[in-house]
């Protein structure tokens, strides 16, 4: 059974929050989220992880689109409210080192074509869903 991952696209004031990853040397975007849970529905995971790695309430307007690859079925969810201070938290931040980075951007959506963002596909396919 494959991997199954809940991740976020937050945006505001025409910007996306993106989790910015140095790691082993490579630098490169990621959307926050993480690991469906035994029992959990993904939209509930969407919550836990935002909320375990950016320390803030989001509220889920609608499931954007999916992604399945060799590694791992993805759910991305669309958000454009949020409550709280980001700030990171959770793995993320306990896993901090020199060689391993996290750090919150919001990027201008209209250089998100030009971000390494990661998966390259749902990449495109967001870049599709802001131009429509």
């Amino acid at each position: 059974m494959p991997y199954k991952r809940a991740a976020v696209i937050l945006i505001q004031n025409n910007a996306i929050l993106l989790l910015h990853r140095y790691k082993n040397g490579m630098d490169y975007f990621v959307f926050p989220g993480g690991h469906i849970e035994k029992h959990e529905t993904p939209e509930e995971t969407v919550l836990r992880e935002i909320k375990e790695e950016a320390s803030i309430d989001i509220t889920v307007e609608k499931l954007l689109f999916e992604h399945e690859d060799s590694n791992a079925h993805q759910y991305y969810f669309l958000a454009t409210r949020y409550s709280g201070t980001i700030t990171l938290g959770g793995e993320e931040k306990q896993r901090q080192t020199k060689e391993n980075r996290y750090s919150f951007e919001w990027v201008p959506i209209d250089s998100i074509q030009n971000t390494n963002l990661k998966p390259e596909e749902v990449k495109k396919k967001l870049v599709q869903y802001v131009k429509n």
